[in-house]
């Protein structure tokens, strides 16, 4: 079995690849990205590897990743794991080696975090997308109901529906335009 650790940032990804001694297979640093992180665990067949990374803004990019080639990671809350969290030395080298090793004593999946499937991202994306839309539609709403009623002008909620509400809006004296 293969125990691989991966600090991930936007540019590089240190990872740290040991066996079930903890005897350092390969370490190293590769450019963030598909291609390189598939070559990392690549050597190995997926079911003689385990993936331990951090949580943090590359995370659910490496997981679907990882997913993809028939590896399940697990996501290690850093903040929760105190051999990250207070260590003293604090490297991206130090940070893969520790993430290897708590995938290959079993500590890594007692600080672990549920990363959702991609499906449920989207849809999460929508529902959030959607209900931004909403308010600051009405905001903007309430922003021009507000404009013209400081001017006298006052509107119902089904003028703004109807080709006369705006006739009489643009057609009043005060409304500035």
């Amino acid at each position: 079995m293969r125990y691989v650790g991966m600090d991930t940032h936007s540019k590089t990804t240190t990872f740290c690849v040991i066996d079930d001694e903890g005897k350092v297979c390969k370490r190293g640093k590769v450019n963030s990205g598909e291609a390189q992180w598939l070559k990392v665990v690549g050597p190995w067949p997926c079911e003689e590897v385990s993936v331990a990374l951090e949580t943090g803004n590359m995370t659910w990019w490496v997981v679907d990743v990882l997913r993809g080639a028939g590896i399940e990671p697990v996501v290690v809350d850093a903040r929760q794991m105190k051999l990250i969290s207070h260590s003293k030395k604090k490297t991206d080298k130090y940070d893969a080696r520790v993430l290897a090793d708590a995938m290959r004593g079993g500590l890594a999946q007692r600080y672990s975090v549920h990363v959702p499937r991609e499906i449920a991202r989207r849809g999460r994306s929508l529902l959030g997308t959607r209900h931004l839309i909403v308010k600051q539609s009405v905001a903007q709403w309430h922003a021009a109901r507000g404009m013209l009623r400081s001017v006298g002008v006052l509107m119902t909620k089904n003028g703004w529906k109807k080709a006369e509400g705006w006739e009489r809006i643009l057609g009043h004296p005060s409304v500035p335009i």
